[in-house]
C-alpha cells in the first residue's frame, strides 16, 4: 500500500524499492530485534519519513525505502548492532511477511482485570502495569485502556508500547484458591 498527499497521483509505479538486510551472525541472529535493524538504517543519517516499516526475518530484515535512498543504504550499511551486515536490493514482490515470534503464557489471576492479565502476560508486576495503563501506554483491541480495573475477556488483544502484545486465548476454570486459569499468546 502506498499512502501520500491527496494532490499527488499515486499509481502502481511508486518510487519505492525493497532491501534485504542480511546479517552475518550465525546462530546469534535470534538476538536481533526490529529496533536493532531500525537503528542501523536510521543511524546512517536518513530521514525516517522516507523509510518504511522494517520487518524482522530469519537472516536479518527487510525494508521498503524511497528509491533514491537505496544506494546510500547498500553502500553504507556495514553492521547491525555488533554484527556485520549488508543490504541488497530485492524485488518488491519478493518481500516476505517476516518472522512473528510468540510464546504461550499460562497463568492464574484473581480477576480478569486488565492490570492483572497484562502483568501476567508481559511478566511484570501488577503495580508496574497499573502505572503503564495510567500513562496511556496500554491499548485493548486498539483503543487506549480506560483504567487498570477495566475487565478483559477471551479474544482481547492487549498491547504495550515497545513491548509487543498479548492475546487472551483461553479463560479456564478456577483453582482451589478461587483464582482463574488463563492462557495467552505473547507476540514480541
Amino acid at each position: 500500500m502506498v499512502v501520500g498527499p491527496a494532490q499527488v497521483a499515486l499509481d502502481d509505479k511508486a518510487d519505492l524499492v525493497a532491501l534485504e538486510i542480511q546479517v552475518r551472525t550465525g546462530p546469534q541472529v535470534e538476538e536481533l530485534s526490529q529496533r536493532d535493524l531500525q537503528g542501523a538504517v536510521l543511524g546512517l543519517g536518513l530521514n525516517r519519513r522516507y523509510v518504511g516499516d522494517i520487518v524482522r526475518t530469519d537472516n536479518g530484515g527487510e525494508v521498503v525505502v524511497v528509491t533514491a535512498l537505496a544506494p546510500v543504504i547498500v553502500q553504507n550499511l556495514i553492521s547491525v548492532s555488533r554484527y556485520p551486515a549488508q543490504a541488497v536490493i530485492i524485488a518488491l514482490q519478493d518481500l516476505s511477511v517476516g518472522v512473528e515470534r510468540k510464546k504461550l503464557v499460562k497463568a492464574t489471576v484473581a480477576a480478569l482485570r486488565l492490570d492483572a492479565v497484562a502483568a501476567a502476560g508481559f511478566g511484570k508486576s501488577r503495580s508496574w502495569m497499573a502505572r503503564e495503563i495510567k500513562s496511556l501506554r496500554v491499548r485493548v483491541n486498539g483503543s487506549p485502556a480506560k483504567s487498570p480495573a477495566q475487565l478483559v475477556k477471551e479474544g482481547d488483544i492487549i498491547s504495550l508500547g515497545g513491548k509487543g502484545r498479548v492475546v487472551l486465548v483461553t479463560v479456564g476454570g478456577r483453582t482451589k484458591k478461587d483464582r482463574i486459569f488463563i492462557e495467552m499468546e505473547r507476540y514480541y
